[in-house]
């Protein structure tokens, strides 16, 4: 009976470790207690895309890219997508670095090669297909922040169609330049 106890231990530490494997702690003294620079990217990203989520989250703490959050409404709500975190009591940032960024390699929807990112609105899982990490990101880092920022839109509950896709990342785009 302990034999069987402790298997049951070990397989879900094996799975916590499976599907937690993703906590960046590069950053300028993060940790993975929770400090305020760490992001949670899935490895196979590469190396830079940590650096891309910090800035998207470092962008979106700004005042004029921050009215995106006015701009949009939680789908489930009606309400504006500030609410949404305030009701959360969070910050813009720490929600976006709250994220969970995983490669989309073996994933069917990403097999298009259109197919940039996707989420379920409401959920903080974002799955990043190879056409952005393998061309965009490398050819057009910029365009990669604002990807990111309009996924974190859609984990925050925004919906799509409407606003449609590219009508969303104009906006980023617009609200977010640099």
């Amino acid at each position: 009976m302990a034999f069987a106890a402790n298997s049951v231990h070990f397989l879900f530490l094996c799975l916590a470790v499976a599907v937690f494997p993703a906590v960046d702690v590069s950053a300028a003294g993060g940790s993975a207690r929770g400090d305020d620079e760490a992001v949670l990217v899935d490895p196979r990203l590469g190396l830079a895309f940590p650096r891309v989520v910090r800035e998207a989250a470092r962008l979106l703490e700004n005042g004029a890219c921050r009215l995106l959050l006015r701009d949009f409404s939680d789908d489930r709500t009606g309400l504006p997508l500030e609410e949404t975190l305030a009701a959360l009591d969070t910050s813009p940032a720490i929600f976006l670095r709250s994220i969970r960024f995983r490669s989309g390699r073996e994933d069917p929807r990403c097999f298009s090669p259109y197919r940039m990112a996707y989420v379920v609105p409401g959920n903080r899982d974002v799955v990043i297909c190879p056409a952005l990490y393998n061309g965009v990101h490398r050819q057009y880092g910029d365009s990669t922040v604002v990807i990111v920022l309009h996924e974190a839109l859609h984990a925050m509950g925004l919906g799509e169609n409407p606003p449609g896709s590219r009508e969303i990342t104009t906006a980023v785009e617009h609200r977010c330049s640099r």
